[in-house]
C-alpha cells in the first residue's frame, strides 16, 4: 500500500532537471513565467493570466481589478479560509456571510439569491478542503443578476466538475500553489480572466 501524506511534494528527475535548467538560466520571473500563465490561461480557456506569488495575493490583486465602488457587498460563505474575508475588507468591501452545505462545507447555494441585494457586486465561492462547489447553479444565479464570480480555486487545481475545469466557472479563478496544495510550485499564485 503506498502512504499518500498530506503536503508532501511529489517531483522527479524530470522536474529536478528542469528546476536547475531554470536557475543556470535566470533567477527572475522570465520565459519560464510566461510560458507557465499561457499554459494555464490555454488550460483554463482564459484569455489571460496573471503568475503571482501566492493564493492571497491572487485573491488580493483579484478583486481590486474589478474596481467595485467601495462598500458594495460580496457574497462568500462564512466557513473559509481567512484570506477570502480580509481580501474582501481590504478593498474596502463588506462580506455578506451565507451558510455551507454540512457535507460538503461548500456554500450553500439555495442561501445565495437571498443575500443579493442591490449593492451585491460579486459572488466568492471556494473549492474548500477537496470539495467542489455547485457551479452550475452558482453561475445560473450569477448569469440572473449579472454579477460576477469569482471563483477560488486554491484547493482545486486540476479538478473537474460536469468536464469542466475548476477555475473556468467564473469571471475570475485564484489559484494557490502552495506545498499543500493539488498543484504546487513550492509558493505561487495565480489568477485567470476574460
Amino acid at each position: 500500500m503506498k502512504k499518500i501524506s498530506y503536503a508532501q511534494t511529489v517531483y522527479g528527475k524530470k522536474e529536478v532537471n528542469a528546476v536547475i535548467k531554470c536557475l543556470h538560466e535566470s533567477t527572475q520571473m522570465g520565459k519560464y513565467s510566461t510560458e507557465f500563465e499561457k499554459k494555464i490561461a490555454n488550460l483554463f480557456s482564459k484569455k489571460n493570466c496573471l503568475y503571482v506569488n501566492s493564493g492571497t495575493s491572487a485573491l488580493y490583486i483579484g478583486i481590486e481589478s474589478f474596481n467595485f465602488p467601495k462598500g458594495s457587498e460580496i457574497i462568500t460563505p462564512a466557513l473559509t479560509f481567512g484570506t477570502t474575508v480580509a481580501s474582501i475588507l481590504k478593498n474596502n468591501l463588506v462580506p455578506v456571510f451565507i451558510d455551507v452545505e454540512p457535507h460538503t462545507y461548500c456554500v450553500d447555494v439555495k442561501l445565495i439569491e437571498k443575500a443579493i441585494s442591490s449593492k451585491t457586486v460579486a459572488i466568492l465561492a471556494p473549492n474548500l478542503m477537496g470539495n467542489i462547489c455547485d457551479w452550475p447553479k452558482i453561475k445560473k444565479i450569477a448569469n440572473k443578476y449579472k454579477i460576477p464570480i469569482i471563483e477560488d480555486t486554491a484547493w482545486g487545481c486540476g479538478g473537474y466538475y460536469d468536464e469542466k475545469p475548476l477555475g473556468t466557472y467564473g469571471e475570475m479563478g485564484t489559484f494557490s500553489f502552495d506545498f499543500a496544495k493539488t498543484m504546487t510550485t513550492g509558493e505561487g499564485g495565480m489568477i485567470t480572466f476574460h
